[in-house]
């Protein structure tokens, strides 16, 4: 039973994931500014689900309304109109998960997407979100889907993403 119930979990929030639903991500900042502060804050961003594409982002960072459009990478890009793909954040996994972490678990290894989010201020956050193909499949082993991911703001901030 408990190993059905888990299958059942782990599948329930992919299709959630991917039908078109929504889910919060939680921005934690780790360097930078706003990681110094005496008590840390973290920020929620809303991310919405365009299979097999894009997902659509929209929150408020630091205070300022965020919005954007991330693009799925694996197998390849599938951009939406107008939308660009920036570069893999390598050095973010590095400096947030450890040494290796983007070559070790990130490298095609699962579902990639990637974007940037834009203020009305000017503030630009790239954002990189990455769930394993095992989570994906809904494995038993798994037991929960896993999507982790990094941003990184253009005033200096890093920021761990968790869901």
């Amino acid at each position: 039973m408990k190993r059905f119930f888990i299958r059942f979990a782990g599948l329930a929030a992919l299709t959630v994931g991917l039908s078109g639903c929504s889910i919060d991500g939680r921005f934690y900042p780790v360097q930078g500014a706003l990681a110094s502060q005496n008590a840390a804050p973290f920020y929620v961003a809303r991310f919405t689900a365009h299979p097999p594409t894009s997902f659509t982002v929209s929150g408020v960072i630091a205070g300022e309304p965020v919005k954007g459009t991330l693009v799925c990478t694996l197998p390849a890009p599938k951009n939406p109109p107008n939308v660009p793909v920036p570069a893999p954040m390598t050095s973010q996994w590095d400096a947030i998960y450890g040494a290796g972490a983007y070559t070790a678990h990130v490298l095609g290894s699962g579902q990639d997407a990637r974007g940037v989010l834009t203020s009305a201020s000017g503030t630009t956050y790239q954002v990189e979100i990455h769930t394993p193909i095992s989570a994906r499949s809904g494995d038993a082993a798994v037991g929960v889907v896993i999507i982790q991911g990094v941003a990184q703001d253009n005033k200096g901030n890093l920021f761990k993403v968790a869901f």
